[in-house]
């Protein structure tokens, strides 16, 4: 005689895709899912609205430490896990010291992979509609600035690319009255490695006056060592001879061309 339970069909084996939505289904899955989005939505908005709020405050006070100025950084005017955008900055002139900058906006992105594999983090600033008021306050002193004496060490190897879009500078050497305007833009690129700058790229493009000057290389900043090339076309003499520190040589007319190969030292 035949057993019947030998003629009982096995029980079908339930796919893995089918076992996972049952799960997803349950109560207590779906529960403990909304809660932990809940948790983490919070969050990300209230860092999001911390970060919006006091952001520029923080850097304004690190900002003024290093320059030893007031610095007046705009708003965030949006913010991701990978960008930042900032409005309007400026830096006012005070009674001792005449020189301005000011910033119609400032775009930094940045991408964290790069981390993982030991690489600088690559970030990526743009200065849009940078325009300056550089003043000699005396023979051969332009820049009333002066870097801090102890080195602070970065976190992190860092690899900055900067572009300046639509800069303006306004430069007026010691007893003159007319500023010399120099506009264009380019880009500067500063590696960090090992917490400290090592190294500065540059490709810059200007328009002064009639003339115009280029300017490509690189420089090690331990060491000064440049190497550049500088390619001016019709760049008049007075204004050179106006940016020489304590020169007799009074120049009024002339143009300058030239293919300068730049090593130093």
């Amino acid at each position: 005689m035949t057993n019947p339970s030998s003629n009982t069909p096995p029980e079908p084996k339930i796919n893995p895709l089918t076992r996972l939505m049952r799960w997803i289904r349950r109560p207590s899955t779906i529960v403990f899912g909304a809660t932990s989005l809940t948790i983490c939505g919070v969050g990300y908005v209230g860092s999001q609205l911390w970060l919006y709020q006091n952001l520029p405050s923080l850097i304004e006070t690190e900002l003024g430490k290093i320059l030893q100025r007031e610095v007046r950084v705009g708003a965030v005017e949006s913010l991701s896990l990978t960008a930042i955008h900032i409005g309007p900055t400026s830096i006012p002139p005070t009674p001792t010291d005449s020189d301005t900058v000011s910033l119609e906006s400032i775009q930094v992105n940045w991408d964290s992979l790069p981390l993982i594999t030991g690489q600088p983090l690559p970030i990526k600033v743009t200065l849009v509609g940078l325009d300056a008021s550089v003043d000699e306050a005396e023979e051969g002193k332009w820049v009333n600035f002066e870097l801090p004496e102890e080195e602070s060490e970065l976190p992190v190897s860092l690899d900055i690319d900067i572009h300046l879009r639509d800069s303006k500078i306004a430069i007026l050497p010691y007893g003159e009255t007319t500023p010399l305007i120099v506009q264009g833009g380019g880009k500067v690129n500063l590696l960090a490695k090992e917490r400290r700058p090592q190294r500065l790229k540059y490709d810059l493009a200007a328009d002064i006056a009639t003339g115009k000057v280029r300017l490509n290389g690189e420089t090690m900043l331990e060491t000064g060592k440049t190497k550049a090339l500088a390619i001016i076309q019709k760049l008049p003499v007075p204004i050179i001879a106006s940016l020489l520190p304590d020169s007799s040589i009074q120049v009024k007319q002339g143009q300058l061309n030239a293919n300068l190969n730049i090593q130093l030292p």
